[in-house]
């Protein structure tokens, strides 16, 4: 179960980095109406064509970034969802690395080199995944502050196809993950940053909420054996793959559980409410 999950999370993790650097060609001209009315898919915001950003990363000197597309994450219009998380502003430098914004904010997510991926390497090129972990911690202590305690290390690994070490943290709300997710990429051959991402972050910063986990896991378990909700019956044995809260199209906060039911491996989504403490 856990390789069949760290494999399904490395596909949609490396797929992200992939679409949102997708040609522009791919991409449609509209106007930033157009875009909030949109579902899933890349865009060229005719408002910001001629649209620059000036930006500072960890142990670089300022640029300017140009903006080149705009990219919805989700099915859902932007008009449709709570806040603006899901659609970003993809801006990019003169040696076409990608620099990503919250869509309409100065709200920083992400960049990704044009050159992020080492390729394939033999074994005594690459580095050791400690020395990976000590490289991505290090950036988020000079992007967040030192000993930064924003994003909690989730787990690290390999990823031999693109010779990089994937790092991925999370941002807890008093004890509880949230959707809110950071994910580091490092070259396996040098041990660079070549890539990063926070697509919530900031989300979750005003959110005043302790979540009784206890009481919300018994709103799942009542959901899953609700007859009007699911045709399953209760002789069915499941597990939770995850869990973390997220806010749904109303702006409430829920928790989302990934359920995967006995005999089948795909995980199966479900959001309940999320009970407060008290």
């Amino acid at each position: 179960m856990k390789n069949k999950k760290k494999l399904l999370c490395t596909a949609v993790i490396l797929g992200a980095l992939v679409v949102i650097s997708g040609v522009s060609a791919l991409a449609q001209d509209v106007n930033s109406a157009e875009i909030e009315q949109g579902g899933f898919g890349m865009y060229v915001d005719g408002d910001k064509e001629a649209a620059a950003k000036q930006i500072t990363l960890p142990g670089q000197s300022a640029l300017s970034v140009q903006y080149e597309k705009t990219f919805n994450q989700s099915d859902t219009p932007l008009v449709s969802r709570p806040d603006a998380y899901g659609t970003y502003d993809i801006y990019t430098d003169a040696q076409g690395n990608e620099y990503i914004y919250l869509y309409d904010t100065n709200t920083f997510c992400g960049f990704k080199w044009e050159t992020a991926y080492a390729g394939e390497l033999e074994p005594e090129d690459i580095i050791t995944e400690q020395a990976a972990l000590e490289s991505a911690g290090a950036y988020l202590d000079a992007q967040f502050g030192q000993n930064q305690t924003v994003y909690q290390l989730e787990r690290s690994y390999y990823g031999s196809q693109n010779g990089v070490y994937v790092v991925e943290y999370a941002y807890y709300l008093n004890g509880v993950k949230t959707d809110d997710s950071c994910v580091v990429w490092v070259r396996a051959d040098s041990g660079e940053v070549c890539a990063y991402n926070t697509f919530k972050h900031g989300r979750y910063a005003q959110l005043d909420l302790t979540v009784d986990t206890a009481a919300t896991r018994s709103q799942l378990g009542a959901a899953l054996w609700d007859a009007g909700a699911s045709p399953l019956n209760r002789s069915i044995g499941y597990e939770i793959a995850d869990e973390y809260l997220t806010f749904d199209l109303q702006g409430n906060p829920v928790m989302q559980y990934e359920v995967v039911f006995s005999g089948d491996a795909t995980p199966q989504p479900y959001q309940v409410p999320a009970v407060p403490e008290g």
